[in-house]
């Protein structure tokens, strides 16, 4: 059986984050109903999340919650709009890779960091 999703067919292969697929993300979202200006401002979250990765030379594909933990940690104790909405979106993003891209769901880790809980935290109450 072929997928004839759009994302799939448009995002290049999946490993260096300089071909994460920004736009499939963008288009995911806006098929499901976000407003243009929303689209911009998690276009610019993820496209600065993506930069911070390539810095790092974090590939694609082991992206998870730690570099959203990670990349996220500069807000520790100041959360303000643009925060609420980097972990509002970075969760939102990794989710579409591993359903859309195939990127890997890494097995639980009993180690987590501090940084960890609070971004999970985070991410629960973005989606209730």
């Amino acid at each position: 059986m072929m997928n004839t999703s759009p994302a799939l067919e448009e995002s290049p292969p999946m490993g260096r984050v300089d071909h994460l697929p920004l736009e499939g993300f963008i288009e995911y979202l806006r098929a499901a109903g976000y407003a243009r200006r929303t689209l911009r401002k998690k276009r610019t979250v993820v496209a600065s999340f993506a930069r911070w990765a390539r810095q790092r030379r974090i590939e694609a594909n082991e992206l998870d919650e730690s570099h959203l933990a990670k990349y996220t940690a500069r807000w520790r104790g100041n959360y303000n709009d643009r925060a609420k909405l980097e972990m509002a979106t970075l969760p939102q993003f990794l989710d579409y890779l591993r359903t859309q891209n195939g990127v890997a769901i890494p097995a639980e880790q009993s180690d987590d960091s501090p940084d960890d809980e609070l971004f999970v935290k985070g991410h629960e109450l973005s989606r209730s």
